[in-house]
């Protein structure tokens, strides 16, 4: 049985989790996605008084990338193959159709979550939901350079971060229940859109349990990728 972080035999089950983080380790990857985020989108605003699409966009890309990229430094960093602890490596294109196919479905489920949690809210408070209005903030062209995050960034990005590290983590630690309730709740709450904190939990756990079932990374991007393709199809189409 190969160790963490080593690359498995032909034949051999690849070990799951595939490496191990101390909190040392995993609070600064988090304080630097957030923190660059914030400091991008404050020099755009504030400093530049950049307020259109296009700023709204170019934040969009710095946050995605500063979700991932510091990710990927850290195991280059600690001298493990990323493309085996993150499960990147030979997966069959049958796993890949189903699990694009499974995040269809994912997407269905969250947005009947999504419409009843917006019903609660309407009842209990006396008025709808505030949600943002992607088509109208970003109109034409911006609409498909948003898109374009959106299905071809966002993914890959969210899922190194939230399923590569933060539940392989947690799942080195404890039991799968516990692993994935906190990093699907993690992973809602970076969203900081209290509306929509059921679906994402939701969403968050399928992907978590997509994870562990194919101890491969690349099952939960393709999902998320599905899923968010049909999320842009309803809102630009």
């Amino acid at each position: 049985m190969p160790r963490p972080g080593e690359r498995a035999e032909p034949g051999e089950a690849r070990p799951w989790p595939a490496f191990r983080w101390e909190p040392t380790d995993l609070w600064p990857l988090f304080l630097s996605a957030f923190g660059l985020s914030l400091l991008v989108g404050t020099f755009l605003d504030e400093w530049l008084g950049l307020t259109g699409p296009g700023s709204a966009i170019a934040l969009a890309l710095v946050h995605q990338l500063s979700l991932g990229l510091p990710v990927l430094w850290w195991l280059r960093a600690r001298g493990l193959p990323v493309l085996s602890c993150l499960g990147l490596a030979a997966v069959p294109g049958r796993d890949l159709l189903l699990a694009f196919a499974a995040g269809l479905g994912v997407f269905v489920v969250s947005y009947v979550i999504r419409e009843l949690t917006g019903r609660a809210i309407e009842a209990v408070l006396g008025q709808p939901a505030q949600a943002r209005d992607y088509a109208a903030e970003f109109p034409g062209v911006w609409g498909v350079a948003f898109s374009a995050v959106a299905i071809l960034l966002a993914p890959f990005l969210e899922e190194v971060l939230f399923r590569g590290v933060l539940f392989q983590g947690l799942r080195n630690r404890h039991r799968l229940g516990v692993a994935v309730a906190v990093s699907a709740a993690v992973f809602a709450f970076t969203h900081a859109d209290l509306s929509r904190m059921p679906d994402l939990l939701v969403s968050g756990a399928a992907y978590a349990l997509m994870a562990e079932r194919s101890r491969s990374l690349a099952v939960p991007i393709a999902a998320h990728m599905a899923s968010n393709v049909l999320a842009t199809i309803l809102t630009f189409g």
